[in-house]
């Protein structure tokens, strides 16, 4: 194990330059304390001295040291003082780690967070163009000018999806978390359950979640709140038998959390829990989008990956959902699995191109901490190719514009390969407003389920609360009673 120790002065430094080190050194071990045998060295101080702030740093790597000193003027009070010196601090740590190692470190400069449309919706709230909004993520945050400009192209087009303050008071969407699946795929870390006895393992959950429909759903309906959307994700939500799937729908529709949804969602990464009788079904109860998750169109990957199914699988039924009618198809796809390379990719999204499924979305490999991926291959897969899934990612983006299908959301993982981003895309007028709100996180979601989260969010100032479910179905139902008194105080405490 290589490991880098890091010296910082004042220790609180850590926050603001960990995310950025660890991408310049995915394979070293971040340790902050001095240690003797460690492979690199860094250290760095900061002092602000009135309205100077001075910094300093050493990194040494073996006999090659890399040193760098920065003065900055500070003109301002408070807490947009507390925000400035943060940012110049990772403009600093940017700077030093681009130049010891030759090269950007991250094109999204000093942006290491999940959520980078946030900032640009925060700037567009204050009346800013989409002009002044480049020029600061170029010049004031380091991103590199594509990556900036496809940041605008998205939040111009989640842009009108958003609500007012005053909208985003009286709606709500919900999510709802089966946290059980067939079988464990080769890069998840998910921990929920693998299904092998129904009766056993479900019904105790499903009695768990419908207690929380009625709890919540009598809440939501005192308070006056509208569902806008609902998403049933896990796990492999169709993994639920039809019985099941109709009494939870007709519970929700009991306490009205259906009568004003304009989107249902059902994830169906799995085409072996599918059947037309179930998709009948679910057209039946008002589900008007459903996600077929191919990951890949590679037989060979999906079955070293654990998938279950073929490509035929795959293509088998997309033509029943056209068939029952269900408008919108979700189709996932995995950039940088095992064994794969541009010809892969390029095959794979000819194939998916075929079917003409009205969303995309486009994920680079996140290697997480608990997949089996991650024991077998370590923090070497996270560089590996780094290269040749950046232009793999890139072709697809390219092509899919090309076919009509428009950027509508975006999001960021730790532990990516090369550090890009996962997308989704739409055909004209077929955006998934869900994955917008959740994204954006400028309305307040309802998880329900196991592994579900809970965001709250306050429209006065769109700050936000965070509550999760356990992901595991036992942990569940023994901490229900908990999380439900949590979740009906937060609620309530916004209304």
């Amino acid at each position: 194990m290589m490991i880098l120790a890091l010296e910082l002065q004042p220790p609180e430094l850590y926050k603001h330059v960990h995310e950025l080190v660890r991408l310049s050194f995915p394979e070293y071990e971040i340790c902050q304390e001095i240690a003797a045998d460690a492979d690199i060295y860094l250290r760095i101080s900061r002092i602000k001295s009135g309205p100077q702030l001075y910094l300093h740093a050493q990194l040494q790597e073996g006999l090659r040291i890399s040193r760098i000193s920065c003065e900055y003027p500070l003109d301002m009070n408070g807490l947009q003082e507390d925000h400035e010196i943060s940012r110049l601090t990772r403009v600093f740590v940017y700077r030093l780690l681009c130049q010891h190692l030759g090269k950007n470190i991250n094109p999204y400069g000093i942006l290491t967070g999940v959520r980078p449309l946030k900032l640009l919706h925060r700037w567009l709230d204050q009346g800013d163009s989409l002009e002044q909004i480049l020029a600061r993520l170029e010049q004031d945050f380091c991103l590199q000018p594509d990556v900036a400009e496809r940041l605008a192209q998205i939040a111009g087009n989640n842009r009108p999806f958003l609500h007012s303050a005053r909208e985003a008071k009286q709606k709500i969407s919900i999510y709802i978390g089966i946290p059980f699946c067939s079988s464990r795929c080769y890069y998840c870390s998910f921990p929920g359950a693998i299904l092998t006895d129904y009766i056993v393992q479900m019904k105790p959950f499903l009695n768990s979640l419908r207690q929380e429909i009625e709890v919540m759903g009598e809440c939501i309906n005192e308070l006056g709140l509208k569902t806008e959307n609902i998403y049933w994700g896990g796990g492999t939500p169709s993994i639920l038998a039809e019985d099941d799937l109709e009494s939870l729908f007709n519970l929700l529709a009991q306490y009205r959390l259906t009568s004003t949804v304009t989107e249902t969602t059902v994830e169906a990464g799995r085409p072996d829990t599918l059947s037309k009788s179930k998709l009948e079904l679910l057209k039946a109860l008002g589900v008007n989008r459903i996600c077929i998750n191919p990951q890949t169109m590679q037989d060979t990957t999906l079955q070293l990956i654990g998938r279950g199914h073929s490509r035929t699988d795959i293509i088998n039924m997309v033509q029943k959902v056209r068939d029952v009618g269900i408008p919108i198809i979700n189709m996932d796809l995995i950039i940088g699995l095992p064994g794969e390379g541009m010809a892969e990719y390029q095959n794979t999204l000819a194939q998916i191109l075929e079917l003409r499924p009205e969303n995309i979305t486009v994920h680079s490999l996140a290697v997480k901490k608990g997949s089996r991926l991650a024991a077998a291959q370590g923090k070497k897969l996270m560089h590996e190719l780094a290269g040749e899934v950046q232009t793999g990612i890139h072709y697809i983006g390219r092509t899919l514009q090309e076919k009509e299908y428009q950027p509508y959301y975006l999001y960021r993982q730790k532990y990516m390969k090369a550090n890009v981003e996962n997308i989704g895309y739409a055909l004209p007028g077929r955006c998934c407003n869900y994955n917008i709100q959740m994204m954006e996180e400028r309305q307040t979601i309802i998880g329900l389920g196991g592994g579900a989260g809970s965001k709250f969010v306050n429209p006065s100032d769109w700050s936000l609360t965070n509550l999760h479910s356990p992901k595991d179905p036992l942990a569940y139902t023994l901490h229900l009673p908990e999380q439900l008194a949590r979740k009906v105080d937060k609620l309530k405490a916004l209304n």
